[in-house]
């Protein structure tokens, strides 16, 4: 047996997805019974399944199918919320909330709109509002004329409630609402 019959058997009856990028290869075993074999994508194993009936393999092919197109659309849309134009303006605050035993605020500004979908940064000092609070804790505000580090360029996720900036692989950044943002530490 060479390679391609193990790919598409000799009497498969051959199925190709424009979008989704999905191969079917419909064929009867040597015990007559219907069979599919299927590759999604550029997977290179297929999923292989046998049924009673002819009818039964057509309604899963054309299960596959549906779900395969619906998630094809989906994906698209997702795609077109993201690439939405952003209105986020130069002189606009921006802050990050993250960390796992302790809580990070970094803040940012907005220092340049260089397309729709893309904006220039500034991080920018983090003090604490009045000082330490609690144990090691207390509230931080921006401070715009303090900058820190270098500017840098990301671009903008239209695709939730409100736009969003990936800063990296921890930290996601949200507008600033104006109030103080709790941030704790580990000496």
């Amino acid at each position: 047996m060479t390679l391609i019959s193990q790919i598409r058997p000799d009497n498969a009856r051959k199925i190709a997805m424009k979008s989704g990028g999905a191969t079917f290869y419909l064929y009867e075993n040597a015990k007559g019974k219907p069979c599919v074999r299927y590759y999604k994508g550029k997977s290179t194993k297929p999923k292989c399944y046998r049924f009673q009936s002819e009818a039964f393999r057509e309604k899963y092919v054309t299960n596959v199918i549906s779900n395969i197109t619906a998630a094809e659309e989906e994906k698209a849309k997702r795609r077109a919320e993201r690439n939405k134009p952003h209105n986020l303006e130069k002189g606009l605050i921006l802050y990050t909330s993250w960390g796992y035993d302790q809580t990070n605020v970094e803040y940012y500004e907005v220092i340049g709109v260089p397309s729709k979908c893309y904006v220039d940064l500034q991080r920018i000092a983090a003090p604490l509002a009045r000082g330490e609070e609690a144990f090691m804790s207390g509230n931080s505000v921006p401070n715009p004329e303090n900058k820190i580090g270098e500017p840098f360029r990301r671009k903008v996720d239209m695709s939730g409630s409100a736009p969003s900036i990936r800063i990296d692989s921890v930290a996601t950044a949200w507008i600033w609402d104006g109030k103080e943002k709790y941030s704790s530490w580990y000496a």
